[in-house]
């Protein structure tokens, strides 16, 4: 054991003069936020006609690029109008039934609050 010694360590703390760079983090968030300035500063000189033409133009690239299924059916496949027509079917079915509950619903309450 005496053969061994034990040695710790201590940290060293070295004082940075005030005139040096800042951390790779801070200099990275620094980066990061006069970018997004200039981005900002950018949008705000395209008029808004510009940019809501290129809002238009993605969003049309966009949709050509969906999937969209055949209107009529077909042995494998069930066509857009006939979902579209279950939809409107059950929807009206709703729509009765909602109405009827609040018709006697108001019915009630007029029978209850006049006696």
């Amino acid at each position: 054991m005496k053969d061994k010694e034990l040695k710790l360590s201590t940290p060293s703390i070295e004082a940075t003069p005030a005139n040096a760079a800042p951390a790779p983090a801070a200099q990275k968030t620094a980066d990061k936020k006069a970018k997004q300035k200039a981005a900002k500063k950018g949008d705000e000189k395209k008029p808004f006609i510009e940019r809501l033409k290129a809002t238009l133009r993605g969003v049309i690239s966009e949709l050509k690029k969906v999937d969209w299924p055949p209107m009529k059916s077909s042995k494998n496949q069930v066509g857009a109008l006939s979902n579209t027509s279950t939809v409107l079917v059950v929807t009206v079915i709703f729509l009765v039934l909602v109405t009827a509950i609040n018709l006697g619903l108001v019915a009630l309450f007029r029978l209850l609050i006049n006696s």
